[in-house]
């Protein structure tokens, strides 16, 4: 018995002891060692101080460093030769990292997210700073230590308070976004080894004004100055060959650059939206010229190298201030957008050489009267020129075939135009809403007009179709005048269009006047004159129209059976009944309101009787019917279109 309880005090006095050690710990912080580095964690300072001997772990988001992220103090003592990666990450609180000189790298997001660390002394044994190493920290300025080469991607991006780098002259490489939106960074020297500048190394560095890279440097990554928008100066190195896409879009403070003679390749948008730029000389040697200049508003001539065989995608787009473009013979190819929107643009030359030109390639250019497109063109693309409104004439090439859909597109300026001979289709759309096209004449060999192909053209008074055109799409004069004429030949398939839809339709002399009428879809009447025409043939009316309250005045009759309709007369009720297909017209005698479809209509003039006629007011049953009415005052005509 006494040896149980002897057992039972051995046993509670060491319970007792192992609790007061715990205690001890949660009282003063915690200590433990990660493989051969010791740490110390001070929770009332909020300190950790790592020693031994190697490198620190690398930790990672799921398995984190056994300090947390509330320190505020790091201490980093002799002997340590690397700082893991992820050691510190999200240590919001940090403000002071003192870092021995035994410290040779620092891992890939070491303090990333360290918003409250404002400055620190890196070691001049530091060899290595690996990626996203200080990302998104409160650096302000920092000095990187001789003997370190290369700069990690997003090392020190998105660090907006960063404003002064110095980096030593062992630098050959800065990665990918090393310094992406530093947005107050101003001050950073390149050193004179440095070989490579990453993509988007320093995108967003709106602070900085002047970049003057070595001619050490022979690679530039994509974007690597985009959105430096205060920088103005820049010196490319002399052995440059590629001047990458995007390198300087939205640098919009940059009104002239050099391009050393080395370049052979301009990559798309390298320029893009650099809206003071007002002049730049592409050297001889370039071979490609991508989408590079689109958006640089103050550029005012533009002439391409020799050696260049395509212009592409949105090369000069909305270059708004552009006048003058020389393009050289050996060019193929115009791309889609090329110059669209070059408002200022007059004229323009496109050599024989060119064989294919590109959606909306001169989309927008407002001010373009004259362009000649050569002779390698076989067609004109969509939308190629939508919205010239000063273009008066429609460009041909010896090679033309075809004008697509949507190419001349609200083109307002064109009022007279003949296809050019060799085009043998229109597209769809193609001359849609050309708001002052009155007449236009198809070439012969023409072949196919498309659906819509002149839509929505208000003016349009007539066009001239040859019989060669078998096919004619769905709507292609839809919202144009009825009053239009179709001037074809008897039985072709522009006859028997104009015949199934109403039109007017003729033979042209030589002279350009009216021949032989085929078809004739108006009704012309005189005041006061029971002379008439119904659809091209002379008949005499019982009664003249006449003038009631400058209302045209006449027998319902001669107008509704004329436009197809059937009139019936209750004299008993001196109710006028007259109908077409779904439309059903009612009116009384002396009253002012009529019925169309059971849907009460004010008249001006009401119906009446005289010498026992009913008279009724003519435009107003025409335009029930689905006619146009045309009054001219001269002579005092009143023409009704089917």
């Amino acid at each position: 018995m006494k040896i149980k309880k002897r057992l039972y005090a051995a046993a509670l006095l060491l319970g007792m002891m192992l609790a007061l050690c715990i205690f001890a710990s949660a009282a003063s912080g915690a200590a433990g060692t990660i493989t051969t580095v010791t740490y110390e964690y001070d929770k009332e300072t909020l300190t950790v101080t790592l020693s031994g001997k190697g490198a620190i772990n690398d930790f990672s988001l799921k398995d984190a460093a056994p300090w947390g992220t509330k320190i505020k103090t790091a201490i980093i003592e002799d002997g340590i030769t690397r700082i893991g990666a992820n050691a510190f990450y999200g240590c919001t609180a940090l403000t002071s990292v003192t870092i021995a000189d035994s410290v040779t790298e620092i891992g890939a997001n070491a303090f990333y997210g360290c918003t409250a660390l404002t400055s620190i002394a890196l070691p001049d044994s530091l060899r290595v700073i690996e990626w996203s190493a200080f990302e998104k920290t409160g650096l302000t300025s920092v000095s990187i230590p001789n003997g370190v080469t290369s700069i990690g991607t997003y090392a020190f991006s998105y660090s907006k308070g960063l404003k002064s780098v110095t980096l030593p002259s062992s630098v050959t490489e800065i990665g990918d976004y090393a310094f992406a939106r530093c947005s107050m960074l101003s001050e950073i020297n390149l050193p004179k080894k440095l070989q490579r500048i990453g993509e988007d190394a320093f995108m967003e560095c709106s602070r900085i004004t002047e970049m003057i890279i070595p001619d050490t440097v022979t690679e530039i990554g994509r974007s690597a100055f985009s959105s430096c928008t205060q920088l103005k100066t820049v010196v490319l190195p002399k052995n440059l060959k590629v001047i990458s896409t995007g390198l300087f879009r939205k640098c919009t403070a940059l009104e002239s650059i050099t391009i050393p003679s080395s370049v052979t390749e301009i990559g798309d948008v390298a320029f893009g939206d650099c809206k003071k730029l007002k002049s730049i000389e592409i050297p001889s040697g370039v071979t490609k010229l991508g989408g590079a200049f689109g958006g640089c508003e103050l550029l005012t001539s533009f002439v391409f190298p020799k050696g260049i065989t395509e212009i592409e995608g949105s090369t000069l787009s909305r270059c708004k201030n552009l006048t003058s473009v020389t393009i050289p013979d050996g060019v193929t190819k115009i791309g889609a957008y090329a110059f669209s929107g070059c408002t200022a643009l007059e004229s323009i030359t496109l050599p024989d050489s060119v064989k294919e030109m590109e959606f909306a390639a001169f989309s927008g250019c407002k001010a373009l009267k004259d362009i000649t497109i050569g002779d390698g063109v076989t067609a004109i693309a969509s939308q190629a020129f939508a919205s010239c409104v000063a273009l008066t004439d429609i460009p041909s090439g010896k090679s033309l075939k075809a004008i697509d859909a949507n190419a001349f597109e609200y083109c307002d300026g064109l009022v007279e135009i003949t296809i050019p001979d060799g085009v043998t289709e229109i597209g769809e759309q193609a001359f849609w809403r050309c708001d002052n096209l009155k007449r236009v004449t198809l070439c012969s060999g023409m072949e196919v007009i498309g659906g819509s192909a002149f839509n929505t053209c208000p003016k349009l008074e007539s066009i001239v179709i040859p019989k060669t055109v078998t096919s004619i799409g769905n709507g292609v004069f839809y919202q144009c005048p009825k009053t239009m004429v179709i001037y074809c030949e008897p039985a072709s398939t522009a006859y028997k269009y104009a015949e199934q839809n109403g039109y007017r339709c003729a033979t042209i002399t030589d002279d350009g006047s009216e021949g032989e009428v085929y078809l004739d879809n108006r009704i012309i009447m005189t005041i006061d004159s029971t002379e008439a025409t119904v659809c091209g043939v002379q008949t005499t009316n019982d009664v003249p129209p006449i003038l009631v309250g400058n209302r045209t005045m006449l027998p319902a009759r001669f107008v509704a059976e004329s436009l197809g309709a059937t009139v019936k007369w209750d004299a008993a009720t001196q109710r006028i009944v007259i109908e077409k297909g779904d439309t059903r017209i009612r009116m009384y005698i002396g009253v002012s309101t009529a019925y169309v479809n059971e849907n009460p209509m004010q008249l001006d003039t009401a119906p009446f009787i005289r010498n026992d006629r009913t008279y009724t007011p003519v435009r107003f049953i025409a335009e029930s019917l689905g006619a146009t009415v045309e009054w001219e005052p001269i002579t005092r005509t009143v023409t009704i279109t089917k």
